[in-house]
């Protein structure tokens, strides 16, 4: 029978050491942008994530990932099937992620004719480029107002199109 200290001590004084190391480094100097980090990013924005970074996600899969093994392990007590799962729940919130992309992606596959039906009734009217897609944020489709809503704040703010 393996005494849960054993595993769960060691485990502690790790993740203490990590917070420490990151506590001392600070963020003065700019963070390396891996392309694993770039991938996952374009994933959370594509799948209508924001306010989380990659590595917040990656932290939070771990920590799925430590619960869930420790769970099993205390219940099973088999070393090799908590392994198993710790693997298969820390990849979990990844699986979310992706497949929440992919029906974000069919679904603005869907809206995306509107729109450019929209925007080409609005040139049509005597709107100007800028005006017309700027109006999409209050006639467009819904899922994609909020995007609209963001250029037409700073398009009125800047006055640049670009």
């Amino acid at each position: 029978m393996i005494d849960l200290s054993v595993l769960v001590i060691p485990s502690l004084l790790v993740a203490g050491l990590v917070l420490i190391v990151l506590g001392v480094q600070g963020r003065d100097r700019p963070r390396p942008d891996w392309r694993w980090s770039r991938r996952l990013r374009d994933w959370m924005t594509q799948a209508g994530v924001r306010n989380v970074s990659p590595a917040q996600l990656m932290t939070f899969c771990v920590v799925v990932g430590l619960v869930a093994g420790l769970l099993l392990l205390a219940l099973s007590r088999s070393p090799w099937i908590a392994l198993a799962f710790t693997v298969l729940a820390g990849y979990l919130p990844v699986l979310v992620l992706k497949a929440r992309q992919r029906r974000r992606a069919r679904e603005l596959q869907e809206v995306w004719p509107d729109a450019i039906d929209n925007l080409a009734s609005g040139v049509r009217a005597g709107l100007s480029l800028p005006e017309a897609v700027a109006g999409l944020a209050e006639r467009g489709p819904e899922p994609l107002r909020p995007v609209f809503a963001r250029f037409a704040d700073t398009y009125h703010a800047t006055g640049s199109f670009g």
